[in-house]
C-alpha cells in the first residue's frame, strides 16, 4: 500500500532532482571546471579540494588576513567531516530483516486479534438489553480499527527509515538546499539569486 501511495505520488509530483542533473546545477557556478569535477570518483570531496586549493591561494597572494584564514580551513576540514559521515549513512546497508520481522509480527497481531477480543465482548452479551445484543458484534469494528491502529505504525516506520528518497513523507532537501544556496549567494553579493522552489498544493519537495 505504501510502495503504491508513493508511485503515484512521484507520478504527481516531482522533485528538483527529477528535473535536472547535478552537471546543470553545476555549470553556472563552476563554468569549465564543471567537468573535472563529475570525472571524480568523489564530487563532493573534489569541490572540497577546488575550495581549499583557493584559500589556500588567497592567503599566499597576501589577500586572506590569517584570521579569516584559520576560520575558513577549519570550516572546510568540517564539512569534510561531514561529508564522510553523509556517506557512511548512504553507504551503509539498511537491515532490512528488521523491516520484514516487524510487519510479519503486525500482520500475524492483526490476524490473532479478533480471536483475542471475541470473549470480552461476549461477556458483555451477559449484560442483557441492546447492549448485550450487539456486543459480540463490536469484535469487528473493534479489531479493524485497532488493526489499523497498528499497520498504520508499521507504515510510518517503514516510510521514516529512508526519508531522503523523495517520497510523499520524507525530508524536503531540496527546498531546504535551495535556501541554504540563497542564503549563501545574497552573502557573497550576487544580485542573480535563483528562485526558491515553493510547494506545490501545500507539499514541499
Amino acid at each position: 500500500m505504501g510502495k503504491a501511495a508513493n508511485i503515484e505520488y512521484r507520478r504527481r509530483y516531482h522533485i528538483r532532482e527529477d528535473k535536472g542533473s547535478i552537471a546543470d546545477e553545476l555549470r553556472p557556478l563552476l563554468a569549465e571546471q564543471t567537468d573535472k569535477v563529475l570525472k571524480s570518483p568523489q564530487p563532493a570531496l573534489a569541490l572540497l579540494e577546488m575550495q581549499s586549493v583557493q584559500v589556500n591561494t588567497l592567503f599566499k597572494d597576501t589577500k586572506l588576513p590569517p584570521q579569516i584564514y584559520v576560520e575558513l580551513t577549519k570550516l572546510i576540514r568540517d564539512f569534510h567531516d561531514q561529508q564522510a559521515r553523509c556517506d557512511r549513512i548512504k553507504n551503509n546497508p539498511y537491515p532490512r530483516q528488521y523491516a520484514i520481522v516487524s510487519s510479519m509480527f503486525v500482520m500475524v497481531f492483526c490476524t490473532l486479534l479478533p480471536f483475542g477480543v471475541v470473549p470480552v465482548f461476549a461477556e458483555m452479551g451477559k449484560l442483557g438489553g441492546v447492549l448485550g445484543t450487539v456486543g459480540i458484534w463490536l469484535t469487528i469494528p473493534f479489531s479493524t480499527l485497532l488493526g489499523w491502529a497498528y499497520m498504520s505504525l508499521d507504515q510510518v516506520g517503514e516510510s521514516s527509515a529512508n526519508p531522503f528518497e523523495g517520497n510523499a513523507n520524507d525530508v524536503p532537501i531540496s527546498q531546504i538546499c535551495r535556501d541554504i544556496e540563497i542564503e549563501l549567494r545574497a552573502g557573497l553579493g550576487e544580485a542573480d539569486l535563483p528562485k526558491p522552489l515553493l510547494p506545490v498544493n501545500d507539499i514541499a519537495t
